[in-house]
């Protein structure tokens, strides 16, 4: 999937260079086209609340003109918050704490690659250059680990939205 998307990225950063085509990451924009590609099949199907040409109108409108809709004017953005407090919230983790958030680090980003059946607690241990026995020394099995994957995302979404709102910035508002 991934020299998918790198292949693809290549093909947007020939067509911004000659000016075919107007993004400012061609490797994101690729993984988003994917994407949609991946949702196509459920999209067409009317499974949902749309019809199969409203689902290709806004395919359409999202590979013609990006994430906005035509009729909708593009936002002002905002100043970008400083990530001082995120920084240093990390900085503070004790050896110990900074190995663990890092393990599970490693192993969301091994669930969202390669799903949740085709992770291993030994391929996770291999991705953080641990042994098994280490993950196994927190974890007997991987729908623990999942779950510690799911909280600490949950725990960064929630410390984002406080900080947000101490900014007196709605979250909604400044999801892109």
């Amino acid at each position: 999937r991934w020299q998918n998307a790198a292949r693809l990225a290549d093909i947007l950063e020939r067509g911004v260079a000659d000016g075919s085509v107007a993004c400012d990451e061609p490797l994101l924009t690729a993984v988003a086209l994917i994407s949609i590609l991946d949702w196509v099949p459920f999209w067409l199907s009317e499974r949902d609340y749309y019809t199969r040409q409203q689902a290709i109108d806004a395919i359409d409108d999202i590979i013609t003109h990006g994430v906005y809709r035509r009729e909708i004017a593009v936002p002002e953005m905002p100043e970008p918050l400083s990530l001082a407090p995120f920084l240093e919230a990390r900085a503070r983790l004790n050896k110990r704490a900074a190995k663990f958030d890092r393990m599970l680090s490693i192993a969301s980003d091994s669930f969202n690659r390669r799903g949740v059946s085709g992770t291993s607690l030994e391929s996770i241990a291999a991705d953080a250059g641990m042994t098994r026995a280490g993950i196994y020394y927190h974890f007997s099995e991987k729908e623990s680990l999942l779950l510690a994957c799911l909280r600490r995302g949950l725990a960064g979404e929630i410390a984002i939205h406080e900080h947000l709102q101490e900014h007196s910035l709605g979250a909604f508002e400044h999801t892109v």
